[in-house]
């Protein structure tokens, strides 16, 4: 199974963040995810690497050339 790499520049300052939490979802609907983070991470890579995108240059996943067939009828 392959693993990316991924650099982080701490020198950059970015008021974003994209923590989020189950809890609600817990709390309310009395849900519990029956995997860890890592574990759908790795089924994710595995996916892939079985061919689940057998053509990741499809213009189904780029919306601009998505949107351009739909709208010429390409």
């Amino acid at each position: 199974m392959k693993f990316c790499t991924i650099d982080v520049d701490h020198t950059k300052k970015d008021a974003r963040q994209y923590r989020m939490s189950g809890a609600k979802a817990e709390r309310v609907l009395g849900w519990e995810p029956a995997r860890t983070i890592s574990q759908a991470v790795r089924d994710n890579f595995a996916w892939f690497d079985q061919g689940g995108v057998p053509d990741p240059n499809d213009a189904i996943f780029y919306n601009t050339r998505r949107m351009k067939d739909v709208v010429t009828g390409g």
